[in-house]
């Protein structure tokens, strides 16, 4: 059986919440995905992810088949209560997108296209970069 360890942290900067998780979330969702996403809201991959990981309240919101679990560390992947910011390191393009009051945000590759992110936590406001 393989475990894909995954890291997540959650930070308390003053009075923000900032959660960071890295994980190729993206690529395992549309992997795993028996029927596309609906366009009517968004054409966006992206953003059909912070949707499924905010209203499922959870980071890994993959079947068991796709994800095993270790049941004892598993309380570390909620997100409740729900936090202000989350940062998918992903491997994807960068992209940034606020849904029901979260700032969520993908910094990019930095090893691959040199992309980056520069997150203000007092507006919450996400400038992309790139050298």
């Amino acid at each position: 059986m393989l475990f894909v360890f995954t890291f997540e942290h959650r930070i308390k900067f003053y009075t923000q919440e900032i959660v960071f998780f890295r994980q190729d979330l993206l690529y395992r969702m549309r992997r795993s995905c028996l029927i596309p996403p609906s366009t009517e809201e968004t054409e966006h991959p992206f953003e059909h992810l912070v949707a499924t990981i905010t209203h499922q309240s959870h980071l890994c919101p993959l079947p068991l088949m796709v994800q095993p679990i270790i049941w004892n560390y598993d309380h570390s992947l909620h997100l409740y209560p729900t936090p202000h910011t989350i940062v998918l390191g992903d491997k994807s393009e960068q992209k940034a997108f606020k849904y029901t009051g979260i700032t969520c945000f993908n910094p990019g590759s930095f090893s691959s296209d040199s992309t980056f992110v520069a997150y203000r936590p007092c507006t919450q406001e996400v400038e992309f970069s790139a050298l």
